[in-house]
């Protein structure tokens, strides 16, 4: 028999906050993380911060086992991800809860399907989409694929979003970063060193030289702050290069922003892992 409203219980346990190298990932986790939904996410943490905590499982019950006490995530694994990314010291807000394994097997499967059997109505997403306005481009890109899965456009409206779609101002937020800082190419030097020491004919290891670069992440956020602090010409030529968009029409024009029928979407290379 279903339980009644009073017979609600409260699981939460505690609240905390933790390094990011701290926690545990959970063995049932069945949840993948597509890089765009890493992309979006990862705007907003950066854009805003953190406004919900993950949930950390105390086990503490005997029915555990051997697994007794091992504090596990229950919830957050993609938030833990781009946190460890971000530096293993980088503080999480936690919120403790105290399940059995039935318990926790069920709020592992439901938490999220649970949300998004929710229905949504057009016309407020449309009002909400209209009034947020952010600088983020992986936002700006979540907010278009919003907008085109909803079914919120309608002919002769494609550009209804790009009022919300500024241009950020650079300026110094603190010392100039180093070139070294901009970059990581640890990847593509492995890369590069197998294929010099493979024997291959020297035309399929330039091409492989070539695909290796792509494994070089950049960091944009260092980038931005470089530019901040470069001089006219340099700015000029990171702005051909596409590490920052200053000009919307001019970035639409050298490609790196392509307009479909359906929506406005600006794209520029992709944001590397933080």
């Amino acid at each position: 028999m279903a339980k009644k409203k009073s017979d609600w219980q409260n699981r939460i346990v505690g609240h905390d906050t933790k390094p990011a190298s701290w926690f545990l990932a959970n063995e049932a986790n069945w949840r993948i993380h597509p890089k765009n939904q890493q992309d979006s996410l990862g705007g907003v943490l950066d854009e805003v911060g953190w406004v919900q905590d993950v949930i950390v499982n105390k086990r503490t019950s005997e029915e555990w086992g051997a697994d007794q006490n091992i504090e596990t995530l229950v919830d957050g694994h993609l938030r833990i991800t781009l946190a460890l990314r971000n530096g293993d010291e980088t503080p999480v807000p936690v919120k403790y809860v105290d399940l059995s394994p039935d318990e926790e097997s069920l709020v592992l499967l439901t938490l999220d399907p649970l949300g998004a059997m929710a229905a949504s109505d057009k016309a407020k997403l449309d009002e909400l989409m209209r009034a947020v306005q952010s600088d983020d481009e992986r936002v700006q890109q979540m907010m278009a694929d919003i907008a085109e899965r909803e079914g919120i456009l309608q002919d002769g409206q494609d550009e209804k979003y790009t009022r919300n779609i500024q241009a950020p101002i650079y300026t110094p937020k603190g010392d100039k970063p180093t070139i070294n800082e901009l970059y990581d190419e640890t990847r593509t030097t492995e890369l590069l060193t197998e294929i010099n020491e493979s024997d291959l004919p020297e035309d399929e290891k330039e091409f492989l030289r070539v695909a290796a670069r792509r494994h070089t992440i950049l960091n944009y956020k260092k980038i931005a702050e470089y530019y901040a602090h470069s001089d006219e010409k340099l700015q000029k030529l990171m702005e051909n290069s596409a590490l920052v968009i200053i000009d919307f029409n001019r970035a639409i024009e050298l490609g790196y922003v392509k307009l479909s029928n359906e929506i406005a979407s600006q794209y520029i290379d992709e944001y590397g892992d933080e």
